[in-house]
């Protein structure tokens, strides 16, 4: 078993993103600036680093996902009319569906949240990696499914979802092609 350094954000983060919600009542979901540390501790890098305010977040959520899972914070009224549906990526899902329900999401520039990379974790597998695109290609698809075909809602939002969808597939197969 691997011996890690011992880090504990948890009090500072929770309070700093419980202010934040109580003193922004438009937002319902927040989140904190993730950093990606090694098996000793040592920062390799930030998670999406540029992306904070909500309109940044929307912007930029059609693309790629901006918030982290583990570190988030939402209103527990606001979540408990959401299920989880069984993609790939289940909290890319989700942050598509409050997002085209209007709600606003945000993030905290603060790297409260340090997650730990290390050869035997999914993030740190160079397979993993491979695939990233293609697994959130699917969410976006199982997304577009239900708004279009359950719901029968069409907007601006989810066209751009629909194209970056279609991009990632497109340069997913042409890599493959091109192999």
């Amino acid at each position: 078993m691997l011996n890690y350094p011992k880090f504990d954000f948890k009090e500072k983060l929770s309070q700093e993103q419980v202010d934040f919600l109580i003193t922004h009542p438009l937002i319902s979901l927040i989140d904190v600036l993730m950093e990606y540390i090694d098996v000793d501790g040592t920062s390799l890098r930030k998670y999406n680093r540029k992306i904070f305010d909500p309109l940044k977040i929307k912007k930029s959520l059609p693309d790629q996902n901006p918030l982290g899972h583990s570190s988030i914070m939402i209103w527990a009224n606001i979540l408990q009319r959401y299920k989880y549906n069984e993609t790939n990526f289940e909290d890319y899902d989700l942050w598509l569906r409050l997002t085209a329900d209007g709600h606003h999401l945000a993030k905290l520039n603060s790297p409260l949240h340090l997650y730990r990379i290390h050869e035997s974790s999914i993030t740190g597998k160079a397979s993993e990696k491979k695939l990233h695109f293609l697994k959130q290609s699917k969410a976006k698809f199982m997304y577009l499914k239900n708004e279009i075909i359950k719901k029968h809602r069409w907007s601006w939002f989810n066209t751009k979802v629909c194209f970056f969808m279609l991009r990632d597939y497109f340069l997913y197969f042409y890599k493959r092609l091109k192999n």
